[in-house]
């Protein structure tokens, strides 16, 4: 499971602020603020096992930082919205969409194809991804409005732990096919 945290390096933020300024923009047309910068750090060595995955992320312009001990971490930006409840991830292969649901559910819009399939009463809601980030979040809503009555409403995101708690949901192998 990764290890998620909050960037407070100025400098780090300015980069990661940087790589995804029309990503970031994009979203704040559409009523999302700017949360946080985040650290997606992976275990122990993990710069040399993880080699190949490294090498993927270069032609995305990932930005990627080697904490000790050659830790592979990838640096990324958040934003949230409060009305549905939404937090945004912006990362090298494109942006997720969060809104968690009162029964525990998650719904995860995208821009990119996730090969990582949620197995039939999975926790995990992922639609077929969209081509441009105004196609996911509107794509997002209709999903949002239409398991809102099933799934009990949505519960309110906005903090970085938010963030850390529906990754590490996400993460969770047991959903998956």
């Amino acid at each position: 499971m990764a290890n998620y945290e909050e960037i407070s390096d100025p400098v780090l933020d300015a980069k990661v602020r940087d790589r995804y300024s029309k990503e970031i923009a994009s979203l704040e047309n559409l009523a999302f603020r700017y949360l946080a910068s985040c650290l997606e750090s992976q275990g122990r060595f993990s710069a040399i096992w993880q080699f190949p995955v490294l090498l993927l992320t270069l032609p995305k312009k990932e930005i990627l930082v080697f904490p000790p001990p050659l830790r592979l971490a990838i640096a990324n930006a958040l934003m949230c919205r409060q009305d549905p409840p939404t937090i945004a991830l912006c990362m090298g292969m494109g942006v997720k969409l969060y809104t968690p649901f009162e029964d525990g559910t998650i719904l995860i819009s995208s821009t990119f194809q996730s090969f990582a399939v949620p197995h039939p009463g999975s926790s995990i809601i992922k639609p077929p991804p969209s081509l441009t980030i105004g196609e996911a979040w509107t794509s997002h809503i209709e999903s949002v409005r239409s398991l809102g009555s099933v799934r009990g409403g949505q519960r309110d995101v906005g903090t970085f732990q938010d963030y850390v708690m529906l990754s590490h949901q996400e993460e969770d192998r047991s959903q998956y096919q």
